[in-house]
């Protein structure tokens, strides 16, 4: 007697299951934010399947963010989004948003774009209760975000693109599940099930320097090296996220000694030059910046200059004064750098 042939298991959910364990979702609601293109349809779609590949299915509700940029086709796309949480029966919650409060935002359209819908599966998330939000970054996003970035000259952690996890709030998790899944795979995917999507036309807009990496440059490289780059970049992405991870937890480790709060503007620190000495002058800069961060300094007008004198000062044992752009102020005593930053 035949046997039926076992069902494959399709990419996405197969990447999806990898990436986003039953065991981290069976007793927690997740939202789902889906603007109605490829890949945030099929992301929907593949954690509606999910019971019929591991016998559960995680509480989900869906997130959309009109942001009213398009006219017509940004209504047509909530209302497509609306027809598809009807048909799987999955709870929506919609939010429109103002364009013009934008405009002066000092970050982009994009960015502020991205702030408010993070914001806005932030506050579903809180109404509902929800331990996840679930994006459907791919592959592909990450290709083209490394690309991005190394064009508008960047380090390490700009290399390290886009993470597969990030709090949102202390109980609220942001999960891309699909950071390895190919654009390729998820239209398969939707052409299998004969799910229909909504097509962004400002994607294929040559004004926008993203879509032209996408649609030229990408291309391009492909053609020169006789294969599709994406995956190198991928790996080449992840590489940076693991020196960064490291760098992190070395920053965790550091011995360091405030005359005030860690979160306090006007915190001075102290530095043993000894210990700088143990790691690469990078990591130095590097730490630098994650202090400067977390106390509220704004370093912005640091140029490369000033990165390579600060490096190259702590290992130094002259004892003197140096200030920076930004206030800051280093005093150099023997072994110990004392580093405070001064009004502006």
């Amino acid at each position: 007697m035949s046997r039926s042939p076992v069902p494959r298991v399709p990419a996405p959910i197969a990447r999806l299951i990898e990436s986003w364990p039953p065991e981290s979702w069976r007793a927690h609601r997740a939202v789902v934010a889906v603007s109605g293109g490829a890949d945030s349809t099929a992301l929907l779609l593949a954690v509606s399947e999910l019971h019929r590949w591991t016998g559960a299915a995680p509480a989900i509700v869906v997130a959309h963010v009109n942001h009213q940029l398009r006219g017509d086709d940004s209504l047509e796309d909530q209302r497509f989004v609306e027809e598809l949480a009807v048909r799987l029966r999955v709870d929506l919650h919609v939010t429109r948003i103002d364009p013009r409060r934008w405009e002066a935002g000092s970050d982009g359209l994009e960015a502020a774009a991205r702030e408010a819908r993070l914001e806005f599966f932030r506050q579903v998330a809180a109404d509902v209760g929800a331990r996840y939000v679930l994006t459907a970054h791919t592959a592909d996003d990450v290709a083209e975000t490394l690309l991005f970035r190394l064009l508008r000259g960047t380090g390490v952690d700009g290399l390290a693109t886009i993470p597969p996890v990030r709090l949102l709030a202390p109980d609220v998790t942001l999960v891309r599940p699909w950071l390895g899944l190919r654009r390729a795979e998820i239209l398969e995917f939707l052409t299998e099930c004969d799910q229909p999507f909504r097509h962004d036309a400002s994607n294929d807009s040559a004004a926008h320097t993203r879509n032209r990496i996408r649609h030229e440059l990408l291309p391009l490289m492909h053609d020169v090296m006789g294969r599709d780059v994406t995956e190198s970049l991928v790996r080449l992405s992840e590489q940076a996220r693991a020196m960064v991870d490291m760098r992190v937890a070395w920053e965790a480790n550091l011995p360091e000694s405030s005359t005030l709060e860690a979160d306090s503007e006007s915190a001075s620190f102290t530095l043993e030059r000894e210990r700088m000495r143990c790691v690469a002058r990078q990591a130095v800069a590097d730490w630098l910046r994650s202090v400067a961060r977390v106390r509220g300094w704004q370093l912005g007008d640091w140029d490369a200059a000033d990165w390579r004198r600060w490096t190259a000062q702590c290992l130094e044992a002259e004892p003197r004064v140096w200030t920076y752009p930004g206030g800051l102020r280093v005093e150099a005593k023997g072994e110990v750098l004392e580093v405070s930053r001064v009004s502006v």
